[in-house]
C-alpha cells in the first residue's frame, strides 16, 4: 500500500529517533524495489552468483540509517526516497564489482559470457581496466550497451550470460547457432557506431 506524504514524514521522523518499528516498516515498503534493481544490475553485470542480493540490500538499508539518524537525509515524499534508493544499488553494485575485480586482479576476471569468442566484448570491456574510477565508468558502459539491445539480442544475451552454449541457445530459439553469433555480433557492431567507442582488441 502506498505511503501518504503524511505517513511518510512520520515514518521517517520515527526512524531519526532510533524506533525499531519504524526501520522495520520502512524496509518492509522500500526492500522489494530495492531487491529488484539490485538483481537485476547484478545478472547485467554477470555478477548474480558472486555476489548475493540479500545482503546488498542490507547493506543500502545499513547506510540509510546510519545517514538518517546522523541528519544527513532529507526527504519530502516517498519518490524522494525511492530515487535515492536505486541510486545507492546501482552504487553499490558498482562496490561490489570494484571488490571482485581488484580479489581477481591478474587472474583473468570475466563477467558475462567468455572473454574467449568474439562476441563477448563486454568482458574484455570489465577486464581490461585496473583503476577504480575506470572500474566504474565501464560497469556504466557496460548498462548503456545493454539498454540499446533489442529484445531478442537482450534474450541471447541473457542466455550466453547464464553459460549456456550455443547450440542449446540456438534450439531454445529456434534458430541455428552460427545465426545467433552472428546477430550479436552485428548488435555490438551497432552499438559500436552507435556510441563512438573503441574496444580492446580481440584476443
Amino acid at each position: 500500500m502506498a505511503l501518504s506524504p503524511a505517513d511518510f514524514m512520520s515514518l521517517i521522523q520515527r526512524v531519526r529517533q532510533r524506533e525499531e518499528l519504524a526501520a522495520t516498516e520502512l524496509v518492509e515498503h522500500f526492500r522489494p524495489q530495492v531487491l529488484r534493481a539490485v538483481q537485476h544490475r547484478l545478472i547485467r553485470l554477470g555478477l548474480r552468483n558472486q555476489v548475493d542480493a540479500e545482503d546488498v540490500c542490507q547493506t543500502i538499508f545499513a547506510n540509510l540509517f546510519t545517514r538518517l539518524t546522523a541528519g544527513e537525509l532529507t526527504f519530502q515524499t516517498p519518490d524522494d526516497l525511492a530515487k535515492l534508493l536505486q541510486r545507492s544499488a546501482r552504487n553499490q553494485v558498482y562496490d561490489e564489482l570494484r571488490k571482485i575485480l581488484a580479489a581477481s586482479r591478474g587472474g583473468g576476471a570475466t563477467l558475462v559470457g567468455s572473454s574467449s569468442e568474439s562476441e563477448d566484448d563486454f568482458a574484455r570491456i570489465a577486464a581490461n581496466e585496473s583503476t577504480p574510477s575506470k572500474i566504474v565508468a565501464n560497469a556504466e558502459l557496460i548498462d548503456e550497451i545493454f539498454r540499446r539491445l533489442t529484445h531478442e539480442e537482450r534474450l541471447i544475451f541473457d542466455q550466453r550470460n547464464n553459460k549456456r552454449d550455443w547450440a542449446e541457445i540456438a534450439q531454445a530459439l529456434g534458430s541455428t547457432p552460427e545465426a545467433l553469433r552472428k546477430k550479436l555480433a552485428r548488435a555490438y557492431d551497432r552499438i559500436r557506431r552507435e556510441l563512438g567507442i573503441e574496444l580492446p582488441p580481440q584476443t
